[in-house]
Parts: C-alpha cells; structure tokens; sequence
C-alpha cells in the first residue's frame, strides 16, 4: 500500500482510483526481476515466459486519445484527456480514465505524456 499512495500522491489522481493504482503495481512487480529468482521475474519463473516491458509508462500520467465517431464537428477538439491507470497484457493497450466522462476505458491507440500529471487540486 505504500507504492499505492506514492503513486497516488505523485500523480495527484483521485484517491478513488488507488484500486487501479494497486492492480498496476502488481503488474510491475511480476515484471520486475530480482535476484532471490536468479534475476528472473515472478512472471518468468511462474509460467517460464519472459514478457516485454517496452508498454510501462509512468502510473498517473496524462493521455489523450483520439474521439472516434461521427459526433465530433469540424472545430471541436479531436482528443479527449485522460489518466494513464493500467497496462493490457498485449503490450499496445492501456487502461485510461477518462475525466470527462469519469469512467474507465481500454485503448489501443494513446499518447502518453510520460511525467505530466494533473494540477494539484
């Protein structure tokens, strides 16, 4: 619980979301080698596969993503904010809030703003 709120507190995301926060952690952590496993990941050594890393991003950070549909006219914005909150097991889908509609949502195609977080409320 203590990378929970260290992630929480450097985001500055909504404390709401320290379930995410946890499930994100844990992906990283049975991605993360240590040397009591031979320098192998929990992930490695439970199911004898080495994954990719290259899909971790910074926990909180902030995304856009494109709107897709019809609705959008010619001069609204393209992009919709979000929070980067978790990683897919195919390394090029990501779990992000959205804060307009303050719901959760998969995407595939994303930018990530590594290191820029919300304003502090």
């Amino acid at each position: 619980m203590v990378k929970v709120r260290a992630v929480l507190i450097q985001s500055n995301a909504p404390k709401y979301l320290w379930g995410e926060a946890l499930q994100a952690i844990v992906y990283i952590y049975n991605r993360t080698p240590y040397s009591a496993l031979g320098f192998k990941t929990p992930y490695e050594v439970a199911n004898n596969i080495k994954l990719s890393i290259d899909n971790i991003k910074i926990w909180g950070s902030i995304t856009y993503y494109k709107i897709k549909g019809p609705k959008r006219l010619k001069l609204e914005p393209q992009a919709e904010k979000g929070i980067l909150v978790g990683y897919g097991e195919n390394n090029n889908n990501y779990k992000v809030f959205d804060l307009k509609l303050r719901k959760i949502i998969w995407l595939r195609d994303v930018k990530v703003l590594e290191g820029q977080f919300l304003k502090e409320k």
